[in-house]
């Protein structure tokens, strides 16, 4: 699979969806090997990955969802503002990354789409900030390795944060990306890939 390859795929129709009450998840798959499932954030979908597929899917079968009111999910911003800081301006250590795929995916949904418009508002009313005051105890209780991934130009979430993360898993790596922010996984992708492929096909 090569870069356009990757980028087609959602652009297209995906092949299956999955109902899971709160609407219909979009999902498509790729490549061959043990199974890994991606999960994006907010405000991107799947097609977030799509800069790190080629990467990975001669090693792994990829398995991508659009959560509900992302992509090309069913459910029951404006572009002036993507550059502030305070908006996803430093999203990007280049923050030129937020034209092109970026805005086609994501962004320009959000602007011009009522239905992205209002799942984008029911997601972000739906949050509730005690989950990430939880992770710790949760991340307690994970017995399986965890390959954390962190851009060191992300302003969201800084690489301190990351460090300190490290110690509320039982088994836990944290590889730096140097030169990547927010979304090191497209800024990025062969490094992040290096960094998790020894776990994900259990070569560490």
């Amino acid at each position: 699979m090569n870069a356009q390859e990757a980028s087609d795929l959602f652009r297209q129709e995906p092949p299956r969806f999955l109902d899971v009450g709160a609407g219909e998840v979009a999902y498509r798959s790729a490549g061959s090997g043990p199974d890994v499932l991606f999960v994006h954030g907010w405000p991107v979908s799947g097609a977030t990955f799509r800069t790190l597929l080629p990467h990975l899917v001669d090693h792994v079968t990829c398995h991508i969802i659009d959560l509900p009111g992302a992509g090309s999910s069913r459910v029951a911003g404006r572009p002036r503002l993507r550059r502030n800081g305070f908006v996803l301006g430093d999203a990007f250590a280049d923050s030129s990354l937020l034209d092109g795929q970026f805005d086609e995916f994501f962004l320009k949904p959000l602007n011009t789409s009522r239905k992205h418009q209002a799942a984008a508002i029911q997601l972000l009313r739906s949050f509730d900030k005690q989950h990430v005051l939880d992770l710790a105890a949760i991340h307690r209780r994970i017995e399986v390795p965890v390959q954390m991934v962190w851009g060191d130009q992300d302003p969201f979430f800084p690489l301190k944060w990351a460090r300190e993360m490290v110690g509320t898993f039982a088994d836990a790596h944290l590889d730096v990306i140097p030169g990547a922010g927010l979304f090191s996984h497209e800024e990025r992708p062969a490094e992040v890939a290096a960094a998790l492929l020894p776990v994900l096909t259990d070569t560490r």
